[in-house]
């Protein structure tokens, strides 16, 4: 109960596609689930989930450690720290105008000798 909380009951945008999913019967169970007995309003553990609590704390650690491997990935935004992310695209951007410009001010001084 506490995953369907989660996943449909912490919003408007996502208990109207619960709603959509689940009925409004179901809907109205997990929301009085998550108003009367859940933790979320004040905090969740993994001990909540004792199903899918190890494998939720193995996602967490993967998304926390990724790291791009290739070029391709670097389009990837990772799931933590995304300033790092906007930062390095930044200092692409930068690095790119300033190596344009400076062929160009090459090109420049060379027409100009000839």
């Amino acid at each position: 109960m506490h995953s369907h909380v989660l996943v449909y009951g912490l919003d408007d945008v996502s208990e109207l596609k619960g709603n959509s999913r689940l009925g409004e019967r179901n809907m109205s169970l997990i929301r009085g689930f998550r108003d009367f007995y859940s933790p979320i309003s004040s905090d969740l553990r993994l001990e909540n989930f004792p199903i899918y609590g190890a494998r939720i704390q193995h996602i967490q650690q993967k998304m926390e450690e990724w790291r791009p491997r290739s070029i391709r990935e670097l389009y990837i935004r990772p799931y933590k720290d995304p300033l790092a992310y906007y930062a390095f695209w930044f200092a692409a951007f930068i690095g790119v105008v300033g190596v344009l410009s400076l062929g160009a001010t090459i090109a420049q001084t060379v027409a100009s000798f000839k």
